[in-house]
């Protein structure tokens, strides 16, 4: 769908393609229950935005569970070096 004033899409649509497939439904509804209903009102842009932080957030907390675990491994890493540089001294 575009804007009736030019060919431009509309920021509905910007913001729905930004969406997995699997998520548009609940956007829609999400934007219908908060009055959104034109395709050029802004509360696209504040949906996308919400939907855009969420997923931010979440691959800031699985980096920060990756970067534990291997930070978890630093000192068997050190212990093990150590074992294996005393053992050819």
């Amino acid at each position: 769908m575009t804007n009736e004033r030019d060919t431009q899409p509309s920021l509905r649509d910007v913001v729905l393609e930004s969406i997995p497939p699997d998520q548009r439904a609940e956007a829609i509804t999400r934007a219908a229950e908060l009055g959104v209903v034109r395709s050029d009102d802004i509360g696209w842009a504040l949906l996308g935005t919400e939907r855009a932080s969420i997923a931010a957030a979440q691959a800031a907390g699985e980096a920060a569970a990756a970067t534990q675990e291997a930070a978890a491994k630093i000192p068997d890493a050190i212990y093990q070096s150590t074992v294996k540089a005393a053992s050819d001294v």
